[in-house]
């Protein structure tokens, strides 16, 4: 999860290194425009500043993520590869991968006369970004442009197991933690265990019928800039990786749509929200030729489902009462998916 937080934190020591690294690159004139967080605001993982290099206006990122990543080297390949004459990403002038988990890369700065799709989208604006969304898939790279990791190996339902799996391990920490304090966890495991017990029934039973594939990983509205109706950019190559066929559908619509909803809706009101993704979201899978849409998106959004419940609002700040209503419509919301009511 994306975070824009208190920007004037800079001692901490992802700033602090940010700003040894503008010093050796003569990377001049540094302000802070941006920091991500890993779901909590104070865990941040990485920090862009603006400035000046080799006399071009240009931005520089320092990573330090708990999630391997090699982005300057994904976003190079994917520019070397692209063949897309509207959507393109920033050129990338250095870069340094320090460790698997940890680099910093300084690359174009974006024409300030454009600006990213904010969510949840318009109606127009849905069409535009889906527009965007089949022009990325049928110019990206169908073959990783890195070495396959192990995990990645995996047949697409044990892949999904195995991320769940790790969700499932931090709520069990976060749990631990409850415990030892004397607080109720906020999963009532008498609803929610038979509830994800049937949900991973459902998913390996849809994606061990579907192949792996290679995915910018991270393609949601917020990461597109649009700079004129045929000049676009797609930012942040960080979790670019295999994916399971149909990750990319269930996670415009977390990332659009369930991470921006109102929740003080009527759950009715609310799931509209998600059924209108669906619909919208058909037509990009006939034009990309992918088989059996309503399995697929029904799968999809199971996982995003289950990974929204033990991830984005079991390790957020929010206060525990807003918690426990999401997690309400979020179990009802899976067990219809899981029931064929959606």
């Amino acid at each position: 999860m994306e975070t824009h937080q208190d920007m004037n934190n800079d001692k901490s020591p992802i700033h602090v290194w940010a700003k040894e690294i503008a010093t050796q690159q003569n990377f001049s004139d540094p302000k802070l425009i941006y920091q991500g967080g890993h779901y909590a605001k104070e865990d941040v993982r990485n920090v862009i500043y603006e400035g000046l290099y080799q006399g071009k206006l240009a931005v520089l990122k320092v990573y330090d993520d708990p999630r391997p990543s090699d982005e300057p080297i994904s976003q190079k390949r994917y520019l070397e590869d692209n063949a897309s004459v509207i959507l393109t990403a920033p050129e990338v002038y250095a870069y340094e991968i320090v460790t698997p988990n940890k680099g910093w890369f300084i690359m174009e700065k974006l024409p300030e006369s454009g600006s990213f799709f904010t969510t949840p989208l318009s109606e127009n604006d849905r069409k535009e970004f889906l527009n965007i969304f089949v022009e990325y898939r049928k110019n990206f790279p169908r073959k990783a442009t890195r070495e396959i990791l192990l995990v990645e190996n995996l047949p697409a339902h044990e892949f999904c197991a195995f991320r769940i799996g790790r969700w499932l391990e931090f709520v069990t920490k976060q749990e631990l933690k409850s415990i030892f304090k004397d607080e109720q966890p906020l999963l009532d495991r008498n609803v929610f265990i038979p509830l994800y017990a049937k949900a991973m029934e459902v998913l390996r039973l849809e994606f061990s019928k579907r192949e792996m594939i290679w995915c910018h990983g991270h393609f949601k509205p917020q990461e597109i800039y649009k700079v004129s109706d045929d000049k676009y950019y797609v930012t942040d190559f960080a979790h670019t990786r295999l994916y399971p066929e149909g990750y990319e559908f269930g996670f415009i619509i977390w990332a659009d749509y369930l991470m921006s909803a109102d929740w003080s809706e009527s759950y009715e009101s609310w799931k509209r929200g998600v059924r209108v993704w669906f619909d919208a979201l058909r037509p990009v899978a006939d034009e990309l030729g992918i088989a059996r849409y309503d399995d697929l998106i029904r799968a999809s959004m199971i996982e995003r489902v289950l990974g929204t419940i033990l991830a984005d609002v079991h390790a957020s700040d929010i206060p525990n009462k807003n918690k426990i209503h999401r997690i309400e419509y979020l179990q009802k919301l899976l067990r219809e998916l899981i029931n064929h009511e959606q």
